[in-house]
């Protein structure tokens, strides 16, 4: 514990408050740091010091608080938060791509973000890290190197297809008033954006204008990891790293980055051994529109519909749901 405690900013004796940008459901109860247990009056509060605490998720009898990044732009001591199903969707999305591999849809998806960052930022994944990031999530779904390189080769050489693909955001509203941001690379703007507005209007949601939801958003590195596998202390090296923050939901661990930060962190964890089930960037809800299971299972029928459009790369939403409500409709 010593270690921990040293990276405390700010001679703050409590624990950070939750990230106002990663807006969480869940109410947490207080408990003061092990350094020091007599709470500082207000009257003595520094910026950094905030009047309340946390409790950590044990998951074993010696679990110990995580960190997150404080306000001060430095660490500070903090826990793991227990969270609703939004972390379980990255995890059940995970296990879809897979599927979606075993079918080839989801090369052809892969191909096409590896041509666009190839296109937009040259061949090179060590000096192009929108392109590094698409190669390493294409290997992670075991899509073959020459494969891959032929994407690159696209993207980077003179060819009519290169130039005519493109990457579109759309926003919309789904079932419950739940955010949407849908990512999409296409060759015809006209026909995607027809096809995506249809979906939306098909399954009661709205396709809104361009910032009309993106704002509820940060776009940051996410990585889930296997909780019925590893212990919070697994997670340490990420920390280390630099991640901002880790999360529990059900059965897995959510470590947040700044998009910066991922590839850093990702080779932390790898290198102290712990199998990833996903990695990427992804935008993440400031805040959370809690839904029951009715809203969740039409909300969860537009999202697999939109997923499914060949042109459509990731949707992103801002639900909170418990996570075997989520499992019931989305596993």
């Amino acid at each position: 514990m010593a270690a921990i405690a040293s990276r405390t900013a700010c001679a703050s004796s409590y624990m950070s408050p939750p990230d106002a940008t990663l807006g969480r459901s869940t109410a947490t109860t207080g408990v003061p740091s092990a350094r020091n247990r007599s709470a500082p009056s207000s009257q003595h509060q520094s910026p950094c010091q905030a009047p309340w605490t946390s409790r950590t998720v044990q998951s074993s009898a010696m679990a110990h608080p995580m960190f997150r990044r404080g306000a001060c732009g430095t660490d500070r001591a903090a826990s793991i938060e227990a969270m609703a199903g939004h972390s379980k969707w990255a995890g059940i999305k995970h296990k879809k791509a897979i599927v979606d591999a075993r079918r080839g849809k989801l090369f052809t998806k892969l191909a096409r973000a590896i041509t666009v960052a190839a296109k937009d930022g040259g061949g090179d994944p060590e000096g192009n890290p929108a392109l590094g990031l698409a190669v390493q999530k294409a290997k992670d779904a075991s899509m073959p190197k020459d494969n891959i390189e032929r994407a690159i080769a696209k993207g980077t050489g003179e060819g009519a297809d290169a130039d005519a693909l493109e990457a579109i955001l759309y926003e919309g509203y789904g079932p419950g008033g739940v955010a949407l941001l849908v990512e999409a690379t296409t060759d015809n703007r006209n026909r995607t954006g027809s096809d995506v507005r249809h979906l939306f209007t098909k399954h009661g949601g709205n396709l809104g204008e361009p910032g009309s939801v993106a704002y509820l958003f940060d776009k940051r590195g996410v990585i889930v990891v296997d909780a019925a596998r590893y212990a919070e202390d697994d997670l340490l090296p990420a920390i280390e790293a630099g991640a901002l923050d880790v999360a529990v939901d059900d059965d897995v661990f959510e470590v947040l980055t700044e998009p910066g930060d991922l590839t850093a962190v990702r080779a932390a964890l790898e290198q102290a051994g712990v199998e990833l089930e996903s990695s990427e960037l992804a935008q993440h809800p400031k805040t959370r529109v809690p839904i029951d299971e009715d809203v969740a299972t039409k909300l969860m029928r537009l999202i697999d519909a939109l997923e499914d459009n060949d042109d459509v790369d990731d949707v992103h939403a801002n639900f909170d749901v418990d996570a075997a409500v989520l499992e019931r409709v989305a596993g």
